[in-house]
């Protein structure tokens, strides 16, 4: 049986490393006491792969930020405003929102207008 590390297997063949393959080649170079292109040279494969790994795996190994939750509040979506300008003789009625007005309240204030005239 080949007890050759896959890191070593995929490199070899021109294949990229994963993250954890990357940690183990780079751990594997620095226990070898060799230099980077010595120990890439006697595995057979490019010291530049070796190298991009060393400088790629402390940021592979670095915490990730913890996530930041902000409240929020969901509310209904929201239709656009209808507003309304209604003149009854000199006098006019001006509603910003249609929605937030009684349509009772708003006629009985109109039937009022119009008696008082």
């Amino acid at each position: 049986m080949d007890c050759t590390p896959l890191w070593l297997t995929r490199a070899r063949h021109h294949i990229p490393w994963t993250p954890t393959e990357a940690r183990e080649a780079v751990a594997a170079w620095q226990t070898s006491g060799q230099s980077l292109t010595d120990f890439a040279r006697s595995h057979g494969f490019a010291w530049q792969r070796l190298a991009q790994a060393k400088t790629s795996v402390p940021k592979m190994d670095r915490p990730c930020e913890p996530a930041i939750f902000l409240p929020v509040t969901v509310g209904e979506t929201a239709m656009p405003s209808v507003s309304a300008k209604l003149t009854i003789g000199a006098l006019t009625i001006e509603v910003a929102s249609l929605e937030s007005v009684p349509p009772t309240w708003l006629a009985q204030l109109i039937a009022a207008c119009e008696s008082s005239r």
